[in-house]
């Protein structure tokens, strides 16, 4: 086959490729997505268990990571498990966000996770104090 054919070939199987949307180029990777719901609520020493959930088309390895997050929680790299045991200091409000890659693309979940010490299930009873006047003199009594 001469070079002059062999060229004509290339440029027409090059026109025909880009004609048809078809591409020798590498798939498009579509990034990862994290489809699970943190608990948001936990007691103060006991331990705070997340499994993080993703979706990823491609089915590529995940890297999981903890960009902000408080003292002492750990996230394993391999498995996007999520371990912290918070301490009687670390009561209130904190802050995580977590990080999924399939080394090309990554998506990011972020959310609050309040530590609290005592659950209240129902309303703490209410005392008043009322204050009396009789002739003059003044005297206070607890109503409960």
């Amino acid at each position: 086959m001469n070079t002059k054919r062999l060229l004509y070939l290339v440029v027409w199987l090059i026109i025909a490729t880009f004609y048809t949307g078809c591409s020798f180029l590498p798939y498009e990777n579509m990034a990862p997505v994290i489809d699970s719901t943190p608990p948001t609520r936990v007691k103060v020493e006991t331990l705070y268990n997340y499994d993080v959930k993703v979706t990823d088309l491609e089915e590529n390895v995940m890297v999981y990571s903890l960009v902000t997050y408080p003292e002492g929680m750990t996230i394993n790299s391999l498995t996007g498990e999520i371990t912290w045991t918070p301490t009687e200091k670390q009561i209130g409000n904190h802050q995580v966000t977590i990080k999924v890659s399939d080394r090309w693309r990554w998506d990011t979940q972020s959310f609050m996770v309040t530590v609290y010490d005592i659950l209240l299930t129902s309303s703490p009873s209410c005392r008043q104090t009322r204050l009396f006047l009789c002739n003059g003199y003044s005297s206070q009594r607890l109503v409960t």
